[in-house]
């Protein structure tokens, strides 16, 4: 990756590194498992992949849980009904502590039940 200016010459340079996976499932990008935020606010970007044939389960939206407390921290778009949802926004936590997070992607003709949740620790100093 480059940055360059108005003219085309390089600022800087930089390599990254990123898996891609075929598999099923939850991912979440942010926040990393085991991180530790100076904030209670908190960036969630995830996204669900449910395309395995003809037994692909639709996804209506994705839901972000404080599995500490159990309460429902926020959710994307719903009404989605697709194989793959995005969820990009800012959850708040109550305050200082240890947390974890359940990330979930939902199904409607489940009796919007998850289909995966991926779960990530969170610390707020």
């Amino acid at each position: 990756m480059q940055d360059v200016t108005a003219g085309g010459q390089r600022i800087h340079e930089g390599n990254v590194s990123f898996t891609v996976s075929s598999s099923l499932g939850m991912f979440v990008n942010s926040p990393a498992n085991d991180s530790t935020w100076s904030t209670t606010t908190v960036p969630i970007n995830a996204y669900a992949y449910e395309q395995s044939g003809s037994s692909t389960p639709l996804v209506d939206h994705i839901e972000v849980w404080d599995n500490t407390h159990g309460v429902k921290l926020g959710q994307s778009a719903t009404g989605v009904g697709v194989n793959s949802v995005f969820i990009n926004q800012t959850v708040t936590l109550p305050g200082a502590g240890t947390y974890q997070l359940a990330i979930e992607d939902i199904n409607p003709n489940n009796g919007y039940k998850a289909i995966h949740t991926t779960y990530v620790t969170v610390t707020v100093k």
